[in-house]
């Protein structure tokens, strides 16, 4: 009997062993080669271009802290494999540019970089980008990540990789009691505001009216803005209209001419727009640098900023005409959908070398693990975060930003761009202050 307990033990730890040594061989056999991982870099450098000095700062602190080590890491992204991937990026020297107008500085650069943030860069096969599908695509887990699951439906070449999402928002501002202040206060923000999806949400009906008429009110025989409208920025202005109106996207590609009414509601938003630039209706008029106008402005995650800061002057200098107090954020709808853009994309040339190309996937590897998406909950000029852990987090640090969240956390209905976006950037930057019906009929069949 104690030679079959023997044996028997012996074969249990046989077992065993064979389990342990199966799980080890399919770790480093089995498991799907992967040059993100598997490669060994020699010593170079990469060059990241990017459009404004926050989405800098946000990838030098990455290329210290989560690109060659990392303080937030998951069990995943803090295994053997990638600590050694991390200690063989110290090899490489990161350097980050600012282009404001990418697709400009594409065009004229004599050496294209490594990398580079392709949001406003509307024919990307003019710079040969590299395929992401094989290496930065098939080392994410798809469920981690807002709306990427259906990565190669929104970009079908899998060649640019979205690191944030956004939406449009309506800021609803309130300011000061001024006797020179001409503005209103929002309607909006100054309505009584629960936590239900319904009261999360302005529909974009509501935001702009047919009537160019309507978008002037009488008081004390001077003229302001109604306080039920909302100037729209570009390219918010076409995004929006393509909430309401899914062909302007075919427009601002090139793609259909316009149908009756189209060219009207684009020059009803662009007539009240240039009403609210003008100079009596800005936001603490006297300070040049501030350009923030209307009394409820559409446009992005990203403005947030410009509102933040506006807050805090008048708290710290008690300067302007129209001091703005606080707001509110709404996300825009339109039939009961919203928009969702998949934005902060970025793709790696073709003209770079195999080590530099390998080192930029690890990269951009880097910017979708927690720790980089962690840098995009910050008060500053990014979109929110894709990743699901950090974009539950996004509200704790931008408490009025938290809408969004619920939304897509219930699963609102909702229209997802993607590649379409670039377009519509430069449909909408070509477009600029024309307003009136004719000119924006003849500009529509030119562009």
């Amino acid at each position: 009997r104690k030679r079959q307990r023997a044996w028997t033990i012996g074969l249990a730890v046989s077992f065993a062993l064979a389990i342990a040594v199966s799980i080890g061989l399919y770790l480093t056999i089995g498991r799907p080669s992967n040059i993100i991982f598997d490669s060994t870099l020699a010593e170079d450098s990469i060059e990241i271009w990017v459009e404004n000095e926050a989405q800098k700062e946000q990838l030098m602190e990455l290329a210290e802290d989560g690109f060659v080590e990392a303080d937030k890491a998951t069990a995943q992204e803090n295994s053997e494999s990638v600590r050694k991937m991390q200690e063989d990026n110290e090899k490489i020297m990161v350097s980050v540019q600012v282009k404001k107008d990418m697709e400009k500085a594409l065009r004229d650069a004599e050496v294209l970089p490594n990398m580079f943030l392709c949001d406003h860069v509307e024919d990307l096969s003019d710079y040969n980008p590299v395929s992401l599908e094989d290496n930065v695509y098939a080392a994410l887990d798809p469920k981690e990540y807002l709306y990427l699951s259906e990565y190669k439906t929104y970009f079908p070449n899998m060649d640019e990789m979205p690191t944030a999402v956004d939406t449009l928002l309506l800021y609803a501002l309130t300011f000061l009691p001024n006797k020179d202040n001409l503005l209103q206060d929002s309607r909006w923000a100054n309505t009584e505001r629960g936590e239900s999806v319904e009261e999360q949400v302005i529909a974009l009906e509501e935001i702009f009216s047919d009537d160019t008429d309507e978008y002037r009110k009488k008081r004390s025989g001077k003229q302001i803005l109604s306080s039920n409208l909302a100037n729209m920025q570009a390219p918010e202005n076409v995004l929006a209209l393509s909430l309401k109106d899914g062909q302007w996207l075919s427009v601002a590609q090139g793609e259909e001419d316009l149908e009756d009414g189209m060219a009207e509601d684009l020059s009803a938003v662009q007539s009240f727009g240039k009403i609210a630039e003008e100079k009596k209706y800005k936001v603490n008029r006297d300070a040049k640098e501030t350009l923030l106008q209307g009394g409820n402005i559409v446009s992005r995650a990203s403005a947030r900023t410009e509102f933040d800061n506006a807050v805090k002057e008048i708290e710290e200098t008690d300067k302007g005409l129209n001091p703005l107090r606080d707001y509110q954020v709404y996300v825009v709808t339109s039939q009961e959908k919203m928009l969702v853009e998949l934005v902060e994309r970025y793709a790696i040339t073709g003209s770079s070398t195999k080590n530099q190309q390998i080192a930029c996937m690890r990269f951009l590897w880097a910017m979708m693990t927690k720790n980089g998406q962690d840098k995009k909950l910050a008060k500053t000029q990014t979109a929110f975060p894709i990743r699901w852990e950090s974009f539950e987090e996004f509200d704790t640090y931008n408490p009025y930003m938290g809408g969004f969240e619920q939304l897509v956390r219930d699963c609102y209905p909702c229209e997802v761009l993607g590649r379409e976006s670039a377009s519509v950037a430069r449909f909408a930057k070509g477009l600029g202050k024309k307003s009136g019906i004719s000119e924006i009929e003849t500009y529509c069949d030119h562009s």
